[in-house]
């Protein structure tokens, strides 16, 4: 259960009851955190480095194979695109860049590719991060051609604390209430 840094502070209690219930937390936060040592990896990497890091990820996935294909086959476009455009994110080429060492890069990509259930969390600070938009399509690449998606225990989920959510939908930010998209009434 990848864990991504920055405002993951309220459900610090759940991941550490989980995890110490078996169940695996690979926590990445630049900064470091308590709940990395509840975690089977905690990367700390250099700040604003995620996108090389969660690339050379990627790359371990697809150069060994360890992507879902029929997930891939079912649901995804454009997988042979990042395929061409990971290719020279190896570990190796990115551990100096992030700060990770390459062995732990492939530990955490094997790890999470070959879990039965895997899910990603992580705090407002990756999207609302300068690289936000590529920190997110990153975690997205990652479930999809793990097919770590659509299942109970899998997916990928920003966490926000309920009030903020309710505060969102008071303000009409939940999707049917964008502008140009119909807005649903109850009957």
């Amino acid at each position: 259960m990848p864990v991504r840094h920055k405002t993951t502070r309220w459900p610090r209690p759940i991941f550490k009851q989980a995890a110490k219930k078996g169940t695996k937390l690979i926590v990445m936060d630049p900064r470091g955190q308590d709940l990395m040592r509840y975690a089977e990896h905690g990367l700390k990497f250099k700040p604003g480095t995620d996108v090389a890091m969660l690339n050379a990820i990627l790359n371990v996935i697809i150069t060994e194979g360890l992507y879902d294909s029929q997930y891939i086959a079912a649901h995804v476009d454009g997988f042979e695109a990042l395929k061409e455009k990971i290719r020279d994110f190896t570990p190796e080429a990115m551990a100096p860049v992030c700060g990770i060492d390459a062995g732990t890069l492939r530990e955490v990509a094997r790890l999470y590719a070959t879990s039965a259930k895997s899910i990603i969390f992580w705090g407002m600070g990756v999207s609302q991060h300068v690289h936000g938009t590529d920190n997110v399509r990153c975690l997205i690449a990652l479930a999809l051609v793990t097919g770590h998606i659509g299942r109970p225990g899998t997916g990928l989920h920003p966490p926000a604390r309920p009030e903020q959510r309710a505060r969102s939908f008071r303000r009409r930010s939940h999707p049917d209430g964008l502008p140009g998209l119909p807005v649903r009434r109850k009957s």
